[in-house]
């Protein structure tokens, strides 16, 4: 109930563009051995899969791997994917 309490209170929470934070992030005990980390940021900010990178950075790090940056082509391939598909 708790934790359901703390999700709807970061959805009625919008992000104010003109000011910080604009990614709020808690970790959550939900046991003695189970954790949950609630990232909330704005989509002007980073899409789903630019979060799902970012994570994976973190994650690698937090795992002690920090010198294993996630490989991804150059944001200009990506662009140029953009305007190949049907809008």
């Amino acid at each position: 109930q708790r934790l359901d309490a703390l999700l709807a209170d970061d959805r009625a929470h919008a992000f104010d563009m003109a000011r910080a934070p604009l990614l709020r992030a808690c970790v959550v005990r939900l046991g003695t051995a189970h954790w949950a980390l609630l990232v909330s940021v704005s989509q002007a900010i980073l899409d789903t899969p630019s979060l799902a990178t970012v994570l994976a950075e973190v994650f690698a790090a937090y795992d002690g791997d920090p010198s294993a940056p996630v490989a991804r082509p150059p944001y200009a391939e990506y662009v140029e994917w953009l305007r190949t598909r049907d809008h």
